[in-house]
């Protein structure tokens, strides 16, 4: 990543999301917006979150670093090309995010949350890479119910930035093809976005290409907890069946053409699932890559896929 892009990375932590949605209009829809349309998005969803959170005063400021960064990932797009040797692509793919704090502190940057900003284009180049691959379905970990416990100035300018982002691209992200749905707990994100994101899916809900899961405000013990409530509730009412699986209350099966992943990559240097689809990933292939999440570039993303061809599926058998 050149010395030019660096600079760019503190906004990407809090960003991402928003940025992803950026990411994705600017890479899969690169002829919907010229280079300065896309720099005045930028500009009008950054200004957003500078009104919203009193303490993201400075983030207009960026406009520019992360338009010259969305270029970087625009020309490494454009001259990759998908290897001949990749026989077969995984039907869905689930991806953890992680590192882009990490990434932010190796480039000096006092806000942390500046990471989420280039971690959010990152994403929007590997969701055009993975829809041209072929992946009929791609669940992104963009927010656990756990990462509420950090600063209140990073949830803050994320919960800003998925919204932004999201009303900004929306006519973009409709004409993508893909089709956009939640995966997570409703209760504690605020109206504001929920609102958004039922727009969003509603909006796109009879495109026919990828489905993209966005788990936001996902974690696996809170949607085990809640289908146990909700089983109880239902025997209590006496509407349970005799016969019911546990796996028909979990949030996953509300998405329509759901299917358990076949693969799970995570980035970041770390080893573990961090409460990430316990129950639907029990069967998945985990494929653990060092790259924090700004520098996982498509080589790394077709390594994965290379990596998974590799195994032997058994299912229990």
């Amino acid at each position: 990543m050149s010395s030019r892009s660096q600079p760019q990375s503190n906004l990407r932590m809090q960003i991402a999301c928003m940025l992803i949605l950026h990411a994705l209009i600017s890479t899969c829809l690169a002829d919907s917006l010229s280079n300065d349309g896309y720099q005045v998005r930028i500009g009008q969803v950054l200004s957003g979150i500078a009104q919203s959170v009193s303490t993201a005063a400075q983030y207009p400021s960026m406009a520019l670093p992360l338009s010259r960064f969305k270029n970087h990932l625009q020309t490494e797009y454009d001259e990759f090309s998908i290897p001949k040797q990749l026989i077969s692509v995984p039907g869905h793919v689930a991806l953890i995010l992680d590192g882009d704090r990490r990434w932010s502190d190796e480039q000096n940057y006092q806000d942390r949350a500046y990471g989420y900003l280039f971690g959010a284009l990152r994403l929007g180049q590997i969701m055009a890479l993975a829809q041209k691959s072929g992946i009929s379905q791609l669940t992104l970990y963009l927010f656990s119910t756990e990462n509420f416990r950090r600063p209140e100035h990073e949830v803050r300018v994320l919960m800003s930035l998925l919204e932004q982002s999201f009303q900004q691209f929306q006519d973009q992200l409709v004409d993508s093809n893909m089709r956009f749905r939640h995966l997570g707990r409703r209760q504690g994100l605020p109206k504001s976005l929920l609102d958004t994101l039922d727009v969003l899916t509603a909006t796109t809900a009879n495109n026919t290409g990828m489905r993209v899961n966005l788990a936001i405000n996902y974690g696996g013990t809170a949607e085990i907890e809640d289908a146990a409530k909700a089983i109880l509730k239902s025997y209590v009412d006496g509407t349970l069946p005799d016969q019911f699986r546990f796996n028909d209350y979990l949030y996953s099966s509300s998405l329509d053409g759901w299917s358990n992943p076949d693969l799970v990559i995570r980035a970041g240097r770390e080893k573990r699932i961090s409460n990430f689809l316990p129950l639907q990933s029990i069967y998945s292939e985990w494929v653990f890559r060092n790259e924090l999440w700004p520098a996982f570039t498509p080589d790394v993303f077709i390594e994965s896929l290379q990596e998974f061809n590799k195994r032997e599926r058994r299912l229990g058998r």
